[in-house]
């Protein structure tokens, strides 16, 4: 069944399309009349690293001509009257330069500045770094005509395997989402990583998900090819709509950023966690609990003209993460913050052994003064093996009759004195200890690739350009059997007594078949899941900027853009139940001989803190071991038996793809008057959406057959059927249009002193899974369950006013506020179908319920952000090497989100309303030292009806510690520490902070190794 698209007018993109092509055939033929005289152009770049100095103010001392340098430190200023001129440059951080030039009327003069400073003093020798980033990034920063933060991609550390997300967490306004291990998704401003934007040199990358969700994992990339990372939190018109709270922009590295010869950097070292692991291959682990790293970097600019420049980042690592969980949940509600027993316990180990290989190339070529042809090449390898083995304590929550003696005489099975210091469970068929074991290796990858033609004429600049994005994210060895193994043991009682350690309880089994003897288990199972995701982004851009010589410096700027973005989604389950040696399932014989399958404990795990955390829970838990019963699985076929019909309907629902389309047009203007500049204009974007999906629905014919079938259904019926009801296809199609305007102001009211406001629009479009379609038809309760493609984008109004202050040395101290107006919420909604052939199903289904979403709902984010970053130069001595750094961001957030009541910052889920970082850094003498922390206030995880049954999450604050000393320009030793403290990566309680929920501990990451340059 197809669902037409809503046709809404094209005047709005037709007429700015148009609009776009008259200002790029004007600029052209503008260009093409011939440079205007009276010019001056150059380069800048900082004489103590010979690195380019993009942002860098150029000015004509006594007019209003001024330049800011792009990434190659270039610069021109035209329209200048000929005769004698003072060329003003400045940047932060570098002492600024006054500089007598002639202009004349035949050509323009050309004047390459160096600019340095005192404060490369302190280092025993002079390498590209930390403190020139940061002031690159300040630079830039203080110039934008919006509200954006940048950051150095070293100005935290510089490892090239490093967390973007991880480093973004140290921007005001940006808190990390954690999979409880690694940080994998940023939200900006409270608002959830699916309505952000992620780009690589302003075009979007595919993400390796996995998902139908828009969300991107910054755990599966590193730092090695990026430069800077760019944070728009006040989109300006020439950038994607798509950014309900901001964007990130990954700007990648080039030879052409700095002057001088070839450089080639290099680290290499070994990672650990001084705690349990488990089993890695050697090609991870050569050494038994080390993970090994290197990474590399080669810049060079080649050719007679020096006008080939090659960019080379490669990195290899691998580590280990480890934690464990430990997790109480409770049955009594009561209202208040007594105890109350607990009625499901479970004790998990955890390990994820990553392993990465992240590379870049790009090729830059100047085959002009004017062109430059660029082609970059990104490569991100991931590999996951996960050990993930669990036992799970479970009974009803329903209290026992006990005599005066304490023993069970009826009722439930919990013992009436129970709390949650000690809790008594009787023996019953409900009662039970599940084990379970996740170990399925995975891999993700992402290629990225793009083209892009740079011409920059007389006041003219044009970008062209392309981008091809590819990620996959699969089972690795999809062909053999891998998953998760259970097996339960039923009719047990036990203890749980938390008076001497609340947190890892000692539990002592009390009645029933001994718990710590897998031969008792039984249902042996192992669920197997391929996953074969495959996410594809083609994009094409063009830009024209227009800069005019009039009194009040403006420029006009506009564009095109098209984008187009293909997923496909498919996964193949199966499932495997132990049937004994008689080969028959649900028989006695169904658990014999089950301890062969038991989890054996590697010697490197003997130690005490394995087997108090890991193994003991009363006794040693007999884990089965995944990758012994899949190999037993696939050895002797016969002894299991495989649910057909299970993998065969799961199979079927999984298959789902979907292609966007994108079509966009923008144009901009930005003025300049004395100390005030604006900037406005508008985007338009057209979205549409095709859609394939399952249907899910049993005919009347097939209804029919099957009551028309006598005696019992044959396995290959039973196939029929679930093809038949499940095997059904449809597509649908989608179209919405958004206009996107923007305004905003920026004043400078003293030096220094930078004042910006702005008003903004952005969209958050629906996740894939909500528009891919997928109906599901049940005849006996007149129920239809549909996805809908014509589900509009959210949509915000963003405000921001912001006052920074930039120190006359480097650093700048900065504050804001904002709020955001975001209406068009998705939610679900129900109604009754209609009759007649245009309800939406082709005449049929009248009168039936119909469950979709929808759009409705709104609500507003506010906030403040504060942040400070300063090197301390001012300071005597040595003391100069020092730098601080701080941001602080307080959010709150009311609306009804699309439901039916208002919520707050203290009950919507996810939403963090305080974070902060903190740091203090040394760099001198040949030391590179850093502390830092960052923090995350309390706030709710997972909402619920009932307050009791509320979960929370406690604050948290995590402190890292990285240090390097520098023997030479060719040679450096450096020891990382990351959480030091032994911060729990998960600290959650349900209702009343006296209900502890789970605790994960997460023991510190630590990295040694070497490094240099040449």
């Amino acid at each position: 069944m197809i669902t037409k698209p809503t046709h809404l007018p094209r005047h709005s993109l037709s007429f700015l399309v148009a609009v776009t092509l008259a200002v790029l055939i004007r600029s052209a033929s503008a260009a093409a009349a011939g440079p205007e005289t009276g010019s001056i152009t150059g380069q800048i770049q900082n004489a103590a690293t010979g690195s380019y100095l993009q942002g860098a103010v150029v000015a004509v001392d006594g007019t209003t001509r001024t330049a800011i340098t792009d990434r190659e430190g270039r610069y021109r200023l035209s329209g200048l009257s000929s005769g004698a001129a003072i060329l003003v440059v400045s940047f932060s951080g570098l002492d600024p330069q006054r500089i007598p030039i002639g202009i004349g009327s035949d050509g323009p003069a050309v004047r390459d500045v160096a600019l340095t400073s005192e404060i490369y003093k302190l280092d025993k020798f002079i390498v590209a770094g930390d403190r020139e980033g940061t002031a690159r990034s300040e630079a830039l920063r203080r110039q934008a005509p919006n509200v954006v933060n940048i950051i150095s991609a070293d100005t935290f550390g510089n490892r090239a395997d490093a967390n973007i997300a991880n480093l973004l967490e140290n921007v005001a306004g940006i808190s990390a989402i954690y999979n409880d291990l690694e940080a994998r998704q940023i939200s900006i401003r409270g608002i959830d990583g699916n309505l952000n934007s992620v780009s690589m040199d302003g075009q979007q990358m595919a993400s390796s998900a996995g998902n139908t969700a828009r969300n991107f994992l910054f755990d599966q990339m590193g730092v090695g090819n990026v430069e800077s990372i760019e944070v728009t939190k006040a989109a300006t018109p020439d950038m994607e709509g798509a950014s309900v709270g901001g964007g990130i922009n990954l700007v990648t590295k080039s030879a052409f950023d700095r002057s001088g010869g070839r450089q080639i950097t290099y680290s290499a070292g070994l990672t650990t966690q001084p705690t349990f692991h488990a089993y890695s291959p050697k090609w991870k682990e050569p050494i038994a609990g080390y993970g090994p790293f290197f990474n590399f970097q080669y810049l060079d600019v080649l050719g007679a003209k020096r006008n080939v420049g090659i960019a080379v980042t490669a990195a290899w690592t691998n580590f280990q993460l480890t934690h464990t969980k430990s997790a109480f949940s409770y049955g009594f509600n009561n209202p208040n913050p007594v105890p109350t027993p607990i009625t499901n316990y479970t004790r998990r180990p955890w390990s994820v052994n990553r392993t990465k290989f992240l590379t870049g190339v790009k090729l830059d070529y100047r085959w002009s003064e004017s062109t430059t042809v660029s082609a970059g090449l990104t490569y991100n390898y991931s590999h996951i093996l996960n050990s993930n083995p669990g036992a799970i304590l479970s009974n009803p929550a329903t209290f026992a009759t006990v005599d005066a003696s304490g023993n069970r005489t009826g009722g439930g099975q919990v013992a009436p004195n129970s709390t949650g210091e000690f809790t008594r469970v009787f023996p019953a068929a409900n009662t039970t200890m599940t084990l379970n074991d996740f170990r399925q290796p995975l891999y993700a990858q992402t290629l990225v690739f793009q083209p892009l033609v740079r011409h920059r004429l007389d006041r003219l600049n044009i970008t062209y350009g392309l981008s091809y994005s590819d990620s996959l994210n699969n089972r690795d060895q999809p062909s053999r059997i891998s998953g998760n193994t259970f097996a339960t043991l039923s009719n047990i009682g036990w203890t749980i007594d938390r008076s001497k350690d609340a947190t890892w309880p000692a539990v002592t089994q009390t009645a029933g078949p001994d718990m710590y003897n897998l031969n008792n288990y039984t249902t042996l199972r192992l669920d197997d899941t391929a996953n074969d995701f495959k996410s594809r982004i083609f994009n094409a851009k063009l830009d024209v900027k227009k800069d005019f010589a009039f009194p009040l410096p403006t420029y006009v700027k506009t564009g095109l853009s098209f984008q187009e973005e293909s997923r496909k989604l498919r996964q193949v389950f199966r499932r495997w139940f132990y049937t004994g040696p008689d080969g028959v399932l649900g028989n006695a014989d169904d658990n014999r001989d089950l301890a062969q399958f038991r989890d054996t404990i590697d010697p490197r795990n003997s130690d005490s803190d394995f087997r108090k955390y890991q193994t003991d829970l009363g006794g040693a838990i007999p884990y089965p071991n995944s990758y012994a019963v899949a190999r037993h699985i696939e050895q002797n076929p016969r002894l299991w038996s495989e649910d057909l019909p299970f993998g065969l309907q799961s199979s079927l629902l999984s298959r789902r793809q979907l292609v966007e389309r994108i079509s966009a047009a923008y144009i901009l203007g930005h003025l300049r008057f004395g100390r005030a500049s604006v900037l406005g204009g508008m985007r338009v974007e057209e979205t549409r959406d095709e859609g394939e999906g399952p249907l899910t629905y049993i005919s009347p014919e097939e209804r029919a057959r099957r009551a028309a079938w006598a005696g019992t259904v044959t396995p290959e019926e039973n196939l029929r059927r679930v093809n038949a009801q499940y095997g059904g296809r449809q597509s649908n199609k989608g179209l919405y249009r958004n206009v996107l305007p923007s305004v905003h102001l920026r004043y400078e009211p003293i030096a220094r002193l930078v004042t910006r406001a702005s008003w903004a629009t952005g969209i958050g479009r629906p996740a894939f899974g909500t528009i891919i379609p997928s109906d599901t038809v049940v005849d006996e309760t007149a129920r239809v369950t549909r996805n809908n493609p014509n589900l509009k984008p959210q949509f915000v109004h963003s405000y921001d006013l912001v006052a920074d202050y930039y120190f006359k040395s480097q650093g700048s101290i900065s504050a804001g506020a904002f709020r955001k107006n975001i209406g068009d919420y998705i939610y679900t909604e129900t109604s009754i179908i209609g009759s007649g052939r245009d309800n939406g199903f082709q005449g049929e289904y009248a009168g039936y319920t119909l469950t979709t979403q929808a759009n409705r709902g709104t609500a507003t984010v506010e906030g403040l952000e504060f942040s400070y970053q300063q090197q301390l130069t001012f300071l005597p001595g040595w003391s100069k090497g020092f730098g601080v750094h701080a941001t602080f961001t307080k959010l709150k957030t009311e609306g009804n989100y699309g439901g039916t009541t208002n919520v707050t910052s203290s009950s919507l889920a996810g939403f963090v309303p305080e974070s902060g970082s903190l740091g203090l850094s040394y760099r001198g003498y040949g030391f590179e030292l850093r502390l830092q922390a960052v923090a995350y206030g309390g706030h709710v995880l997972a909402a619920n009806a009932n307050p009791v049954l509320v979960q929370y999450r406690r604050s948290r604050m995590i402190w890292n510690w990285k240090s390097k000393y520098n023997f030479s320009r060719k040679l450096s030793v450096f020891l990382d520490v990351d959480n030091f403290t032994s911060a729990p990566s998960v600290e959650t309680y349900i209702g009343f902070k006296e209900r502890q929920n789970n605790w994960y501990t997460f023991d510190p990451r630590i990295q040694v190794g070497i490094g240099g340059q040449f």
